[in-house]
């Protein structure tokens, strides 16, 4: 079975997206409890647990993935999966790099294009996506944790001499 993990940096956390059989374009969603050990992210909103054990990228098990879910716990549409892995990409992207907010999300309205196949999936995958005005704060913020400010303007260390990008 195909199995596709996001990373999220912010929360050093793993998820596994398991595509959905019953429904096409659906995935559910699991999170790390410990180890090789997920549960699903629906199903714990609920109140049920419903774990997975993930062994070199394949499930591992007896039970099929979409079995014993909580009766309400429905999959996600792949679009608003795709669209919050690239958000935690642009994220990580200010927090690592220390992009201004404006170049870190037309980056990621360009590679919208380049992950999608469709004008279909592009169009269902940018409807998902946060504005520039949910974001410029929060990504603002990301940004000053990289960036510091001058202690004394009248003694610049040598290392807040250079820019971020080596210069």
């Amino acid at each position: 079975m195909a199995l596709a993990t996001m990373r999220s940096v912010f929360m050093n956390d793993s998820i596994v997206i398991v595509p959905c059989k019953s429904k096409v374009g659906y995935v559910y969603k699991f999170a790390r409890k410990k180890g090789s050990e997920y549960r699903c992210c629906h199903c714990r909103e609920l109140g049920k647990e419903r774990y997975i054990t993930v062994v070199d990228g394949a499930v591992k098990g007896r039970k099929d993935p979409e079995v014993d879910h909580h009766a309400d716990c429905e999959p996600f549409p792949e679009s608003v999966v795709q669209a919050q892995q690239l958000d935690r990409e642009m994220r990580a992207d200010v927090r690592s790099t220390g992009k201004r907010s404006t170049e870190a999300f037309s980056e990621m309205m360009e590679s919208v294009a380049k992950k999608c196949r469709t004008s279909d999936e592009q169009a269902e995958v940018v409807a998902n996506l946060p504005s520039y005005s949910e974001v410029r704060r929060q990504l603002a913020r990301h940004r000053a944790l990289r960036c510091t400010p001058v202690p004394d303007p009248l003694n610049i260390p040598d290392s807040l001499c250079v820019t971020l990008r080596g210069r």
